[in-house]
């Protein structure tokens, strides 16, 4: 509910500045983007040392919409799905794989100055872990071949970004590479399916950073 909340508000705040003649060009952009997580602390570390996940990496795409003024201010409304793989073998000797899918909405703030773009953003992101194992670390003869399979987990939280873009191509069609440091974190409750464990194996509420630095390379045209 806080989620779809959030999304109406941040489309409802871009719809407002679109009916407004007060901005003079709209820009339509298509992107990728590259992201190393961090592995030395919380769920990011818990990753690290049950699967050897050091330094997982979320890639994917990002679509957009700017609506810019004379001055060269502009606000826009951003949509961004990346995804990452943990690849890992079982004690048995199987090969398994782990999923993490980020959705990420964003309202941003740009500044256009030349050949530069600078930007500030705030917004919500749903992100699903998908695990194969057991559901429960309390494993008996009677229950294993119920809890045996895949489960999906899914949390929501918050992001904020700041973005410096280059354009390489800077007419009617941009080409711009750049770079995006992203700060969010999401809980992983300790009742969550997939938790958290401490040093003494105890089940714990912590945090999954989701932030660090990007890499971007967007193509964007400008009507």
């Amino acid at each position: 509910m806080k989620y779809t909340f959030s999304v109406l508000l941040l489309a409802s705040a871009l719809i407002l500045v679109a009916t407004d003649h007060a901005w003079s060009d709209s820009l339509w952009r298509y992107g990728y983007s590259t992201q190393e997580l961090r592995s030395d602390e919380g769920y990011n570390k818990y990753l690290n040392d049950r699967y050897g996940a050091e330094g997982i990496r979320l890639n994917g795409y990002l679509l957009g919409v700017n609506f810019v003024r004379t001055s060269g201010v502009g606000i826009g409304l951003e949509y961004s799905s990346t995804s990452g793989r943990i690849r890992y073998q079982t004690l048995n000797g199987d090969k398994q794989e782990n999923t993490l899918d980020l959705q990420t909405l964003l309202l941003l703030l740009s500044s256009y100055r030349g050949d530069w773009e600078w930007s500030v953003g705030v917004g919500v992101n749903n992100l699903s872990r998908t695990f194969y194992g057991y559901r429960s670390s309390y494993i008996t003869t009677e229950n294993i071949n119920d809890q045996l399979g895949t489960r999906t987990s899914e949390t929501l939280g918050t992001m904020g970004i700041l973005q410096g873009l280059y354009h390489i191509l800077n007419n009617r069609l941009q080409w711009s590479v750049g770079t995006r440091y992203i700060i969010a974190q999401n809980e992983v409750a300790s009742s969550d399916i997939r938790p958290g464990h401490n040093a003494k194996s105890i089940q714990e509420t912590q945090n999954f950073d989701l932030g660090g630095l990007a890499l971007l390379t967007t193509l964007t045209y400008r009507f």
